[in-house]
């Protein structure tokens, strides 16, 4: 096999794989960082999208009575694919929750009312409560 069948055999196998974005949510209170691998799809990547626009309106509209929930959670569109994503699974540290946790299914963002109820919703990985398997 030449290095360009090789090479774009690769390619094949790369852009078939199913690929994941990621929440990042810092805790300060375990003073620990986890990262939720969602799915990357279109649904899923919309819903994201909705609760990132929450967090940043929530975030904006702040009494500094809560945390600064913009910092508490990031959200990365850059897909990374599955193998690995299930290698930073694999080798993650765990504490109060494993460092790398990741979900497969369908995302479903609610309307949240205020931060209280965001942060109450998404806190400690609250995440994998909105994707239905």
């Amino acid at each position: 096999m030449s290095r360009d069948a090789r090479q774009n055999s690769r390619d094949k196998t790369m852009t078939a794989e199913k690929t994941y974005v990621r929440l990042v949510e810092h805790n300060d209170h375990e003073g620990e960082t986890w990262n939720f691998f969602v799915e990357n799809t279109e649904n899923n990547v919309t819903q994201l999208l909705k609760l990132r626009t929450q967090v940043v309106e929530f975030a904006e509209a702040d009494d500094d009575e809560m945390p600064d929930l913009d910092e508490v959670f990031l959200l990365n569109m850059e897909p990374l694919a599955a193998s690995v994503v299930d290698a930073l699974c694999r080798e993650g540290n765990s504490g109060y929750m494993p460092q790398f946790n990741k979900f497969d299914g369908e995302l479903t963002c609610p309307d949240f009312q205020d931060q209280d109820q965001l942060l109450s919703a998404l806190n400690k990985g609250g995440i994998r409560t909105m994707i239905a398997k």
